[in-house]
């Protein structure tokens, strides 16, 4: 297996269009050269073509010649151009037995594997084709085709063979660096000096062991091609699937890629922790390529790890949440794979669970009639993941960041994230009836008014103090009523509201989400006295009403 193919132009093509640069493409093939002929990157693949071929590339680049190619020679050459054209290794079919090896028949023994131990000198593979102002040009007859996963092999090489000095103003001028010859003896001419980052080049290595690098990109191309027959039967020449329905066609094609994903990581279906090492390993690069300020090969890397986590989803099952967790932060830099690859909602997860923990500890504090502990703020936002309503956490870290951090436009964003929490609460309590809930309480969720939901979970309950804690709400209600009142009125209204002590809390909490929600439905506010004022009220009222019936869901029912 080899795998989807690169011309070595194209890999040097690709690696010019990287940052940080490497002084363009000419110099790029140099290094190539440099790094094939030591040994360090070799090919997958030479394709040995007819020496005269160096010829026919010369007529192609407008070299003239004194060597005359006959009309076969011409249309065999032409015909190879295209043969080389078309070969791209993987994009063969991935469906095929042999996987991705298809080599063309018209090449069969021009193709040959590179190793690790032949002797390499490009020269020898370049013949004279013409000459100018008596300079020799050459031009190759032998082609490279490297695999795409090399791109990662060709930076790490650039970076750990990067050299950087300081020179002494006192025996050496940078303008002298532009003679050849200036760095023939550079003693004493440097004041400090240092190499590149080794490190990026050892954990390639470790990603390249066993072939899981290379197999990692096959399966890439695998899914890809799964998609495309579930989206798309008659380009992906399947048809078998054209009259089924894209939902028969995605289960079709879920087991015959999870099959296929399997076969690939054979190795590794029992060994789960070995191939969890190399995702490992992959975040640990990510880290480096962003302090290397490699951002487009961070972004490759990127691409490689949400390969690898549809891999391992494949072979083991596993979803993202458990992988992030498993992984945990790699050792060096305390990267996690969530931090790369879900870095908005990474950082949201965080701040929830630095500041959530401050909500429930006041809610322990002044609600009497229930427990709650600091660390049961860590299984609510886990229940909201769950549920796929980290939203809630991402406007909640949203809005701890305007209030620690204001920006030009914190009064617009600071309501509109209390509003958004507020519009939120009602998906909280769909989820809470569908899991927790009876009958009765999931009714209560088709039901169009606001105060239908939140009679979950309370209302019904008898045996203790929640249907009470509904009945003063409901008793109540039309302090949530903001077409005729203003919201200062009313937020002060339910704020000098009493009942039972241990109920009133409770209540206010309920009243004043449900201002918020009734308010933020039809009007926005970015009034900035209004805001400070009530900041407390408000932030309270959107986080603890979520709490309180996850709480009531999760430990009464």
């Amino acid at each position: 297996m080899s795998g989807p193919l690169l011309r070595a132009e194209d890999l040097v093509r690709e690696l010019d269009e990287l940052k940080p640069f490497w002084d363009g493409q000419w110099s790029l093939e140099r290094y190539l050269k440099a790094f094939d002929e030591s040994g360090v990157l070799r090919p997958v693949y030479r394709v040995h073509l007819p020496e005269r071929y160096a010829f026919h590339l010369a007529a192609k680049n407008g070299l003239e010649s004194e060597v005359t190619l006959e009309e076969k020679e011409i249309l065999q050459f032409e015909r190879l151009d295209q043969l080389l054209g078309e070969w791209h290794g993987g994009f063969g079919d991935p469906e095929a037995p042999d996987l991705f090896d298809q080599l063309p028949p018209e090449l069969t023994g021009m193709i040959r594997r590179s190793s690790a131990d032949e002797r390499v000198l490009w020269s020898d593979w370049e013949r004279v084709v013409s000459y100018h102002d008596g300079r020799p040009l050459t031009r190759q007859f032998v082609f490279s085709f490297y695999g795409e996963w090399h791109r990662l092999r060709f930076w790490a090489l650039l970076e750990a063979y990067t050299f950087r000095a300081l020179m002494d103003p006192r025996t050496l001028h940078p303008q002298q660096v532009f003679d050849p010859a200036w760095d023939r003896d550079t003693r004493g001419r440097l004041m400090t000096s240092t190499v590149g980052n080794p490190r990026i080049l050892r954990l390639v290595e470790l990603l390249e062991a066993d072939d899981w690098l290379m197999l990692l990109y096959l399966i890439r191309d695998v899914i890809s091609w799964g998609e495309m027959r579930v989206q798309e039967p008659h380009l992906a020449r399947w048809a078998g699937g054209e009259p089924m329905t894209i939902e028969d066609r995605a289960a079709s094609e879920t087991v015959r890629v999870r099959e296929r994903c399997q076969l690939l990581g054979k190795r590794w279906l029992n060994d789960r922790g070995s191939f969890l090492s190399r995702l490992r390993l992959l975040v640990e690069l990510s880290s480096h390529a962003s302090e290397a300020t490699a951002a487009r090969f961070g972004s490759a890397i990127e691409q490689d790890l949400r390969a690898a986590v549809r891999w391992a989803g494949f072979i083991y099952g596993d979803e993202f949440a458990a992988l992030d967790r498993d992984l945990g932060p790699d050792p060096r830099h305390r990267q996690t794979l969530g931090a790369v690859l879900r870095p908005t909602w990474t950082a949201a997860r965080n701040v929830g669970g630095r500041h959530v923990p401050e909500f429930v500890e006041a809610f322990a504090r002044e609600v009497k009639v229930l427990t709650m502990d600091p660390s049961e703020s860590g299984q609510f936002l886990d229940f909201l993941n769950a549920q796929e309503l980290s939203a809630w956490q991402l406007e909640f870290a949203g809005l701890v960041a305007e209030l620690q951090s204001p920006s030009d436009t914190s009064w617009d964003r600071r309501f509109l994230h209390i509003r958004s929490m507020a519009n939120l609460v009602e998906p909280v309590l769909v989820a809470l009836a569908d899991q927790y809930g009876t009958p009765a309480d999931r009714l209560r969720m088709k039901r169009g008014d606001l105060k239908d939901p939140l009679k979950a979970f309370l209302a019904d309950r008898t045996g203790d103090w929640r249907a009470r804690l509904w009945q003063i709400v409901s008793e109540n209600w039309e302090l949530a009523n903001t077409i005729d009142r203003t919201l200062p009125e009313r937020l002060d209204e339910v704020s000098a509201a009493s009942w039972e002590p241990e109920l009133t809390v409770l209540a206010r909490t309920i009243l004043t989400f449900a201002v918020v929600r009734n308010f933020g439905s039809h009007r926005f506010t970015r009034e900035a006295a209004l805001l400070v004022k009530y900041q407390g009220q408000l932030f309270r009222a959107v986080v603890w009403t979520p709490l309180l019936y996850w709480k009531l869901a999760t430990s009464l029912g």
